[in-house]
């Protein structure tokens, strides 16, 4: 095939056009051409990258043993997406890259395009995420009743130890739980627990009610409490709950 070489220069103008950095191999993942993004971050001019294997450069996680994505979209013949780290000039870059196979008329697989992005500053964010939401769970941990926190749909975002130890299991093992399907209380049904009006009105909700939690029946106060976020948007709600086991008893003691 016979490429006219104005076409080539039409195309790298394009890719110097494109912010994330691009890359074009062959079959052999030889770069046949790169934009100015990504010479930028390999800090070398397009000569000196023209010619190299990309994985000689980027020198991903995913380099090794065939399973990068430019090697999976060529032989799959699909676009591929891919989350690796890039170890370049010292400095250990998370990436998030995209592939897909360049192919010529009769169809065969010639080449591929990659572009990828410097997802750092999310990963940065979803570590800090991670720190607040451990410092958060050791602080309800403290907490010597079952706290728990769900979204407007019910689904558990945050339990406490002692709200798990009821399920004999570990707190991250419900998260994402339906709460309504673990406590299953007399007023879970139809959405009208204190947890749903509390979400619904927007403001604290206190009631009394029954979980029926395996075979024991628990008389329980629970005090929902509203979650509003910056906006003013009610985002799911917490909520409080105690054991009043101990303090029935000791009323129908009372009782003639």
């Amino acid at each position: 095939m016979v490429i006219d070489t104005s076409d080539l220069g039409f195309c790298q103008n394009i890719l110097n056009g494109v912010a994330k950095p691009v890359i074009q191999v062959r079959t052999d993942r030889t770069i046949e051409m790169i934009n100015d993004a990504a010479l930028d971050i390999l800090n070398i001019s397009r000569d000196q990258a023209v010619g190299q294997k990309c994985d000689l450069l980027f020198r991903t996680d995913d380099c090794e043993g065939g399973e990068c994505a430019i090697l999976r979209a060529m032989r799959e013949k699909r676009k591929i997406e891919s989350e690796t780290i890039a170890h370049i000039r010292g400095n250990d870059i998370p990436i998030r890259y995209y592939a897909s196979p360049l192919c010529n008329e009769s169809g065969e697989v010639i080449g591929a395009v990659e572009y990828f992005e410097d997802i750092s500053d999310l990963k940065k964010k979803e570590e800090d995420l991670k720190l607040v939401k451990e410092k958060m769970q050791g602080v309800l941990n403290g907490v010597a009743t079952p706290v728990i926190a769900i979204d407007i749909n019910q689904k558990i975002t945050h339990i406490n130890k002692a709200g798990a130890d009821l399920f004999q299991k570990h707190p991250e093992d419900l998260i994402g739980s339906f709460c309504h399907t673990l406590f299953n209380t007399d007023v879970c049904q139809g959405k009208n627990c204190a947890t749903m009006r509390s979400i619904r009105e927007q403001r604290i909700i206190t009631e009394e009610t029954v979980a029926h939690i395996g075979e024991k029946n628990i008389p329980i106060l629970i005090t929902a409490t509203p979650i509003i976020d910056d906006q003013g948007i009610c985002t799911g709600a917490v909520e409080f709950i105690i054991n009043l086991t101990e303090q029935k008893a000791a009323i129908q003691a009372f009782l003639p």
